[in-house]
Formats: structure tokens, C-alpha cells, sequence
């Protein structure tokens, strides 16, 4: 499921309150992140971003491609924002991060509700979260680690002209090709985020 900043490395939950049913179905595996693929994709025909206008998007050359306003609708943008206002903008890295954290374009983030329900399914085991993140095994480490971001001002949803965009896996609608809910957000100064191990 690499998403837009893969080794970035992020992840991002519905807006509607949905956690348990979340957490039931990532619980099961990948049948859980399959359903989280359709919820996105149903997301996306609600909106009138058909499959082919999607594909259209993606394989524009990076650097050229449209704003999110134009193809997505307000209230769409809204909802999916509202996440990482309510529950926080989150990532996780390998190392402790120093200094500033992202450079043009901003950072990718992950809401902090759906990753407590990829810890909660992973259970101790890294490699699971870096196997739902699409990472290679090993790129998180041994503890990984949580950054939080406390102003989320800026959040919005990706363009994939991002820096951080990686055109192989980026996909429009502020979805990753395995349905995880992702932003992006201006670099962060030290001193505007905290960090903790996720296994303490």
C-alpha cells in the first residue's frame, strides 16, 4: 500500500467515527485492508472522481498536476481533513527526528486515531506495520518512532507534486493505494512536534 511519501514514512482514518468497525476489519488481516481499499474508492465515486479521471491525474507528470479543489468537493475535502484536526497528525520514522521535518511541498502525515488501530492489529510486530505501510521489512527498525505534530493549520489534502510524492505509488483523493487516509502538511519546525517510541 505505499502511499504518496512511503519511506517518509506515513500513514493516515475515516473521518466518520468508524474506529471499531476500522479496527474489527484491519483485525482480520488483509481482508481488513482490502475493505479499506473499497471504503476509499466508495469515497471517490461519491465524489464524482470517476476511475478514469483518477488514472488521468495520477499519470500527469508530477509537478503539473491539478489542485485537489478542482475535483474534489468542498464538504469531500472537509470530512477528510477533519481527522487530523480531531485526532491529531501523526508519522512514523525509523530514527528521532532533528530539526526541521519536511521540505518543499511539506510532510505527509497520518491521523492518529487509524494509527493507533495499526498498532493495535500489529501487536508488537513491526514488520506488520511496515508491511501495511508498504515499506520494506527492516526500514522501521526495532521501535519505531511516533512524531506528533501539534499545529495542524496547514493540513490539506495531497496534489502528489509534493517532493514527497512518489509517482509509482501516489494516488488522487488523499487516499494511499491501500486506503489509508493521508494529508500533507507544512515543514515542521523543532519545537512544534513531539516524539515517542511506539513500544515504550
Amino acid at each position: 500500500m505505499a502511499g504518496a511519501g512511503a519511506l517518509d514514512v506515513t500513514m493516515r482514518v475515516n473521518g466518520s467515527r468508524t474506529a471499531s468497525v476500522v479496527t474489527g476489519m484491519i483485525a482480520s488481516g488483509a481482508a481488513g485492508r482490502g475493505w479499506k481499499k473499497y471504503y476509499a474508492w466508495n469515497r471517490f465515486r461519491e465524489n464524482g472522481l470517476s476511475y478514469e479521471k483518477a488514472e488521468k491525474i495520477k499519470y500527469t507528470d508530477k509537478g503539473k498536476k491539478p489542485a485537489p479543489e478542482t475535483y474534489l468537493s468542498e464538504d469531500y475535502i472537509k470530512k477528510h481533513l477533519q481527522s487530523f484536526r480531531d485526532n491529531g497528525a501523526v508519522k512514523v520514522m525509523p530514527n528521532e527526528p532533528r530539526g526541521t521535518i519536511g521540505g518543499k511541498g511539506g510532510t505527509f502525515v497520518m491521523s492518529g486515531d487509524e494509527l493507533a488501530d495499526i498498532i493495535q492489529y500489529a501487536d508488537g510486530d513491526v514488520a506488520k506495520i511496515e508491511s501495511i505501510l508498504g515499506l520494506e521489512p527492516g526500514d522501521l527498525g526495532n521501535n519505531p518512532i511516533i512524531v506528533t505534530i501539534k499545529d495542524t493549520s496547514s493540513i490539506r489534502i495531497p496534489s502528489g507534486n509534493e517532493l514527497g510524492a512518489w509517482p509509482k505509488y501516489w494516488k488522487p483523493g488523499g487516499y494511499t493505494s491501500g486506503g489509508i487516509k493521508e494529508a500533507v502538511i507544512d515543514p515542521v519546525s523543532e519545537g512544534n512536534y513531539t516524539y515517542k517510541h511506539m513500544f515504550e
